[in-house]
């Protein structure tokens, strides 16, 4: 059916971070029985029919491989006149997300095998009105570009209405012949779009814009702010509407404004100006938590109102920190006269405050709405965990709401600040979300995306993030996507993912066995497009040396999981058992170092000690017998660099292994996340300091979504021992709970477990469905 439709885009000049609208009006006979359009684009989409916006966006891919949406029109078509608009964004340059390819718009209706309509010259394609294009603005290096839209401009706000006339609009441009692309469907179901949620304002005042730049957020964030009590800056009849709504005779100096996106009239009129000190006006606003989606606001506003608006995580000195060294977390808006309703489709935001600044206002503006509408990927409620500890439980939610805000088309790192796909980030993620949903096919799509340039760059490792064109890879990473590829077969039991990966495992393997030192330690290379990076701490984000431990860990584990991965698959490969036993011995005798009896990371420096290195060493079991009691016992003091959350799981894993040290590694799972909770968080947070990195450190970080994950795996102890759980094991650890009683999802269902406390010991219980068997522990 491709061949019904081309791709076109307008025929002006291409250039990145523009914006293309298109609308093709057609004449129906009768309604159709089963409409389906089919829609892709380089590189992001808003569809409208007849006027109405279709939630939907293009799934997260490749130039030359692009991946279509369905949407089914059913109840959306009429007989007669029919409007199709759709706005497009082509980015045009490389992001940690977005691959630069060529722009373009393809579209197709049908209806069951006959082809309606399909994009053609008979399109009509111009510049998207309002939108400024070309102004590559960065909002960050791996997110992608600020937005900067113009609704004083022609058509502007009304381009996507059905009654709209582009008469004088240009015709499409077919453009198949320029680059060749395929097309087949998106791997995953669309994301759903939420009803706008109630916003509490928080604060209101007045400012001043003295300073000047080409950059938008940093012009917010000079603005001189100065809050100003409710009544003092919004109109009397504000006051009364918020009074009769709260039902109280008069508002205090500091109320507590709650903000609805269904209200029919301004919620917030500001009184005139009146001091000649200050230009402008400004709101925050909190949403009920951390939300990723669209920006979207309702207004009354005079020609020429300019309003800059920031989405953060952080409140720093009262306010959204728009500006973060050359990070611009901040978009425009110029308002026409009248009625304002924008909504900023082109890029997710995330955040759970949102900041608005007016200037260049005429006259006051009137506010209906501002926040954010959620887009989320459709996924299962949690299998039901209860324990009786309140804080426990409200941590394992948390963790849940952070994995969500990290998945879309692909696993997250964090939403606010990259949106992008990283093996080591996702394999912490993946194995979440196998105890949380059991969420196979969407681990699988994210693999597979990291997967995809099939070891042909970086000499057989594999980029840092995919989709992206960055120049960087990450070796360790690659390693991490070989052991998630394993970690994937054992929870779902199916081979799948890996039949298509195995040659790309042999790549990876292969790049990362390719150099040896003297001592037959593996080292990835001195190319400089390698970052060998194993964690953000002094000696691990930047290393120097050759003989380094993590990276070796890394390698005997994928070594060890491939050789079962090709064994059950039965494909040849190279011994990888052989190898991984080799290396194991070299790096237990090349890395321990006698006087502190721990595994130094780095062979040439016997005073950088990481307590990732001694996880990892404890995970793989490579610690001897004779030397495991001294090693426990400094492992246990703590002393090391201590590992930072993207580490913890394997801590977490090696400590749970041993009877009398799950108190312990518990309490550190306590001591990690808990706080968060206990200071109003509502996402977990990237490190434990929620100012580091100058502010940048993002406070909903997929990888910190451990407690979920102890929960299940730790708490009802359901282990698999055979892929899909065909057999598995139940170790509760009930630890100071008296009981806890919850599921964990298989592929053949659902395993229960309860347990409680009795005078005898632990009462167990397991219900496990047909195809799984027990093996007691």
């Amino acid at each position: 059916m491709q061949n019904h439709a081309a791709w076109i885009w307008h025929d002006r000049e291409i250039i990145p971070d523009s914006y293309a609208a298109f609308r093709r009006t057609f004449v129906l006979e009768a309604v159709p029985e089963n409409p389906i359009l089919t829609i892709a684009a380089d590189s992001e989409f808003s569809l409208f029919v007849n006027g109405k916006c279709l939630p939907g966006s293009q799934f997260a891919d490749f130039p030359t491989e692009k991946s279509s949406t369905n949407f089914d029109l059913s109840g959306q078509l009429v007989a007669g006149k029919n409007v199709i608009s759709v706005l497009v964004h082509y980015i045009g340059h490389n992001f940690f997300r977005d691959v630069k390819g060529y722009p373009g718009l393809y579209l197709m209706l049908a209806d069951g095998g006959e082809i309606l309509l399909g994009s053609d010259e008979k399109f009509r394609a111009v510049p998207a009105p309002g939108y400024r294009s070309g102004w590559q603005q960065m909002l960050t290096f791996q997110l992608g570009f600020c937005t900067w839209f113009d609704a004083r401009e022609a058509g502007a706000l009304e381009w996507t209405d059905a009654d709209f006339d582009d008469s004088k609009w240009s015709f499409a441009k077919n453009i198949d012949a320029d680059f060749d692309r395929t097309l087949s469907p998106r791997p995953l179901p669309k994301l759903l779009e939420k009803v706008a949620p109630t916003v509490v304002l928080i604060q209101q005042g007045v400012l001043r814009r003295a300073f000047s730049s080409d950059r938008v957020a940093l012009e917010m964030f000079n603005d001189f702010l100065r809050p100003m009590n409710f009544r003092d800056i919004f109109s009397p009849e504000t006051e009364t509407r918020f009074r009769a709504a709260a039902g109280e005779a008069a508002l205090p100096d500091s109320a507590t404004l709650v903000i609805r996106s269904d209200a029919r009239d301004p919620q917030l009129e500001f009184r005139p100006l009146t001091d000649p000190e200050t230009n402008g006006y400004y709101l925050i606003f909190e949403l009920p938590q951390e939300i990723v989606g669209y920006i979207t606001f309702d207004l009354t506003a005079s020609a020429g109102t300019v309003v800059d608006y920031s989405l953060g995580e952080h409140l720093f000195s009262g306010r959204v920190r728009a500006a973060i060294e050359d990070r611009n977390f901040a978009d425009r808006y110029i308002a026409r006269e009248g009625r304002n309703r924008f909504t900023m489709r082109m890029r997710r935001a995330a955040g759970r405050y949102l900041e608005l600044h007016f200037t260049g206002c005429a006259a006051p503006p009137q506010l209906f709405y501002a926040g954010v509408l959620e887009q989320s990927f459709p996924l299962p409620e949690m299998t039901p965990f209860e324990c009786g500890n309140r804080l426990i439980q409200k941590t394992v939610q948390i963790a849940v709401d952070t994995m969500k805000n990290c998945m879309h088309e692909h696993y997250e790192d964090c939403p606010w600040r990259e949106q992008s796909l990283y093996g080591y980030d996702s394999r912490n993620q993946a194995l979440y979300g196998y105890y949380i949903w059991g969420n196979y096919d969407f681990a699988a799509t994210s693999f597979r995306l990291l997967g995809h340039s099939r070891g042909k760059r970086f000499g057989g490792f594999l980029a840092m993030t995919e989709p992206s064109d960055v120049p960087l890879t990450i070796p360790i990473f690659s390693l991490a996507w070989v052991s998630a590829i394993y970690e994937h077969y054992l929870h779902s039991g199916d081979l799948a993912l890996f039949r298509t990966e195995a040659e790309t495992v042999k790549s990876v393997l292969a790049a990362a066995t390719r150099y040896r030192t003297g001592s037959g330690l593996y080292y990835p290379g001195d190319d400089p497009e390698f970052w060998h990076f194993a964690e953000w701490v002094p000696g691990l984000s930047q290393p120097k040396a050759k003989e380094f431990a993590p990276y070796n860990l890394y390698l005997y584990e994928s070594l060890t999981l491939a050789e079962k991965l090709f064994a059950a698959a039965g494909l040849a490969a190279p011994d990888y058992a052989a190898m991984a036993d080799e290396l194991g011995e070299k790096i237990e005798r090349i890395f321990y170092c006698p006087e502190r009896g721990l595994y130094a990371s780095d062979a040439s420096d016997a005073t950088m000690f990481h307590e990732h290195t001694q996880a990892l060493m404890l995970y793989l079991d490579l610690v001897p017998d004779e030397k495991r009691a001294g090693f426990m016992e400094k492992l246990l003091r703590r002393d090391t660099i201590k590992c930072t959350f993207s580490a913890l799981p394997f801590l977490i894993r090696a400590l749970m292994r041993e009877p009398e040290l799950r108190d312990f590694a518990a309490q550190i799972v306590a001591d990690s996340f808990e706080s968060m909770v206990t200071a109003g968080a509502t996402t977990l947070w990237e490190t434990p300091n929620r100012e580091e990195f100058n502010g940048a450190v993002s406070l909903c970080h997929a990888w910190s979504s451990l407690p979920a994950y102890f929960v299940k795996r730790y708490i009802l102890g359901v282990e698999p021992l055979a892929p899909g759980f065909a057999k598995f094991a139940v170790d509760p650890y009930p630890g100071s709970l008296a009981y806890a009683s919850g599921s964990v999802p298989t592929p053949y269902g659902e395993i229960r477990v309860s347990w409680q406390k009795t005078a005898s010991g632990v009462d167990i219980k397991v219900d496990n469905p047909p195809g799984t068997r027990r093996v007691k522990s």
